[in-house]
């Protein structure tokens, strides 16, 4: 329940296969899309992005930035995109749970 409440959702990502193990409400609802666990958590960034992601779920988080990266959020249902900071505030050896935060307002793609 973590950070449930926080910024525009969250999620837990199978840090081998980038699969979306859990999915938060909030989650769900800004990506427009009640079906996200299963999923590659790749599909809901630009592909300009994704190298960012996978440095989070690489690094150790020994340093702050090595929690936070901003990505190009995408929402392929309806076309848009939005600029969004993931912070993976906990992580395993299997598992990193990311909260995403919302910077600015959706548009069109």
């Amino acid at each position: 329940a973590l950070l449930k409440e926080t910024g525009n959702g969250v999620c837990v990502v199978d840090v081998q296969s980038w699969r979306i193990k859990h999915a938060s409400a909030p989650l769900l609802e800004l990506f427009s899309d009640g079906h996200l666990v299963g999923r590659d958590f790749s599909d809901l960034v630009s592909v300009d992005g994704r190298h960012h992601i996978r440095r989070l779920m690489t690094l150790t988080g020994e340093q702050r930035e090595d929690c936070v990266a901003f990505v190009q959020g995408k929402v392929r249902r309806t076309c848009k995109v939005f600029d969004c900071k993931v912070i993976c505030y906990m992580k395993t050896q299997t598992l990193a749970w990311l909260a995403l935060q919302l910077v600015g307002e959706m548009r069109d793609d």
